[in-house]
């Protein structure tokens, strides 16, 4: 059987928070972004203010840095993560400074950079929800648990929001899929046969009172419209159910003439 609305939802919510915690933790995306954003702005204002000499001059000192990098990389990481650790929350408070400033412009450079890199960002994404699948779903079901009334109270409120647009798909897809859904539910109900008549005759049982006086409040309530549907269905199959009542009535003459006939040969004998 598949998820029910309620732990779809649920799901749902969960990875939204997931991801948001994965693009904050995604610290290589992030690096490559900010990198291209610092080099982008470094060289828009080294070209506004620098002369053809100094900027050469810049571009030289840009390559051996990045030389120096390349040798010492290692060196470099740990010593940036160490800084980061120890600067998490000024870092931060300076990265929200500089994107509330900048906007337009970091909003325009994400966009190129994530057409440019979709798919290294989505396998980096994949990657890492392989590797913390186990953690994920943990996530999702202590969500589930501790937000069990408000994820509730939230379904309630969209499906009443949403109810006739609900019903409508609803109908719409069950008029297409007809035949696939009513072959599933055979199929369902001819596997758990013996289950289906359990819980009918318990559920029934318990409830024996309660039942029978809402078919008598339906009856009572629908009279003239439970008339009316009879009675087209019996104008509808009156041949087939003449036929059967013929059918019926000859056969109980044959059998009282058969007993007759016994009762007879009895008496003689």
């Amino acid at each position: 059987m598949g998820f029910t609305p309620e732990e779809l939802e649920a799901m749902r919510l969960a990875d939204e928070e997931i991801e948001k915690e994965w693009e904050e933790g995604s610290f290589d995306d992030e690096r490559d972004l900010n990198r291209e954003i610092d080099a982008w702005l470094d060289n828009a204002a080294a070209k506004e203010r620098l002369t053809n000499r100094e900027y050469s001059r810049r571009k030289t000192r840009q390559m051996s840095q990045a030389a120096y990098r390349e040798n010492h990389r290692d060196e470099i990481r740990a010593y940036q993560a160490a800084y980061f650790q120890a600067n998490r929350q000024k870092l931060a408070d300076k990265r929200r400074a500089y994107r509330l400033a900048n906007r337009d412009l970091i909003q325009d450079l994400e966009a190129d950079y994530r057409r440019r890199n979709r798919k290294k960002i989505r396998e980096r994404q994949r990657a890492w929800e392989e590797k913390n699948k186990a953690a994920i779903s943990d996530r999702h079901r202590e969500y589930c648990e501790a937000h069990k009334e408000e994820l509730a109270a939230k379904r309630k409120a969209w499906y009443s929001a949403h109810r006739e647009e609900i019903l409508a798909q609803k109908r719409e897809y069950h008029e297409a899929n007809k035949e696939e859904i009513h072959e599933k539910k055979r199929a369902y109900h001819e596997a758990n046969r013996e289950a289906i008549c359990a819980k009918s005759r318990a559920y029934y049982k318990d409830h024996k009172e309660e039942l029978a006086a809402k078919k008598a409040e339906y009856r009572r309530t629908h009279k003239e419209e439970l008339a009316a549907k009879k009675k087209a269905w019996y104008q509808a199959h009156r041949e087939e159910i003449l036929a059967k009542r013929a059918a019926a009535r000859a056969a109980k003459r044959e059998a009282e003439k058969k007993e007759k006939e016994e009762n007879a040969d009895m008496d003689m004998a």
